[in-house]
């Protein structure tokens, strides 16, 4: 399967861009329909650190501070969190060339869990 690195620069940084929303930017619903992994990351020092940034804004699609409109690159390319969980960590892993170590809970793989007060699985893209 293809695999592609996802950035977050432009298309989900939750900050305004100061050139303005883009007519044509990566999307992870096209890469999804075309067999595409990639991997979910933080541009941090540029956006925030928090991985619920990344993953809120792919399934929201809008920007944090909402400066370009409500839905500035498309709900259309939104994903569900099952998939956006899978690029922040075994996607994510593999692109590392590590996925024999860390990225899914296993016998004999690095532990790094994060606990949340939320269900994902359920919760509204709001309320992560």
């Amino acid at each position: 399967c293809p695999v592609v690195w996802e950035g977050r620069s432009r298309e989900a940084s939750p900050y305004p861009d100061p050139l303005g929303p883009l007519p044509s930017v990566p999307s992870v619903q096209t890469y999804m329909r075309k067999g595409v992994k990639w991997a979910g990351s933080s541009d941090f020092f540029v956006t925030p650190f928090p991985a619920r940034y990344g993953i809120w804004s792919a399934m929201a699609r809008e920007t944090l501070l909402g400066v370009h409109g409500k839905h500035p690159f498309g709900v259309d390319e939104a994903i569900d969190a099952k998939t956006v969980l899978r690029a922040y960590t075994i996607w994510a892993a593999h692109q590392l060339f590590l996925d024999d170590k860390v990225g899914s809970i296993e016998i004999g793989k690095y532990a790094d869990l994060a606990v949340w007060d939320t269900d994902i699985y359920k919760a509204p893209p709001d309320a992560i």
